[in-house]
């Protein structure tokens, strides 16, 4: 028999991440390596330190994912198409597990979102003015994919819209009192 010659146990990723917690249950098993949360998605090398030198890349690999996000809420939930709408995003995954960002893309059906991921739940998004009236889920990606739906859903409703004045013409010598005939002058689905 002999004993465990182990310095070191670690991914070969950016920040060389160390599992900790392992065991040399024989000169060629090692049980129990703990691999700490927080390891951006991807695939590692895993590499064990010995007093005769590190084990060589491409050996064993560990692949690392990334759940997709989640999107659970919105505030606020509708905005017009005749301004931009600044909405926070709530939901999961926006760090994809990570202390950073992981967020590629934002978007309301197919028009894609400026945004800014503040933290794993919370993001801010930005939808443009002039976006189509409809109802549409919130879709985030992030390295392990797309959210498929929204718990809670993004109305736009039409901006207002003048179709008559009466009259139509006035001097600007006078006052003129004029009726106005359009839609949308209630504001977000109000009738």
């Amino acid at each position: 028999g002999g004993s465990a010659d182990i310095s070191g146990i670690r991914l070969d990723d950016v920040a060389g991440t160390q599992l900790t917690g392992y065991t040399a249950a024989s000169d060629s098993e090692i049980s129990g390596a703990v691999l700490p949360a927080g390891v951006k998605s991807g695939t590692y090398n895993v590499l064990v330190n010995t007093g005769v030198g590190a084990s060589l890349p491409g050996q064993a690999k560990m692949i690392i994912t990334t759940p997709p996000p989640a999107v659970t809420g919105l505030n606020p939930s509708y905005g017009g198409s005749g301004k931009a709408n600044t909405i926070t995003v709530s939901g999961t995954g926006f760090f994809g597990g990570t202390a950073e960002p992981d967020v590629s893309a934002t978007k309301i059906g197919t028009l894609a979102l400026s945004f800014t991921a503040d933290g794993d739940t919370t993001l801010t998004a930005v939808i443009p003015r002039g976006a189509t009236p409809a109802t549409y889920d919130v879709r985030v990606t992030n390295s392990g994919g797309t959210n498929s739906t929204s718990a809670v859903r993004f109305t736009v409703y039409p901006a207002p819209s003048v179709t008559q004045i009466a009259p139509s013409t006035g001097g600007n010598d006078v006052t003129t009192t004029v009726a106005i005939t359009g839609t949308g002058f209630f504001g977000a689905g109000k009738t």
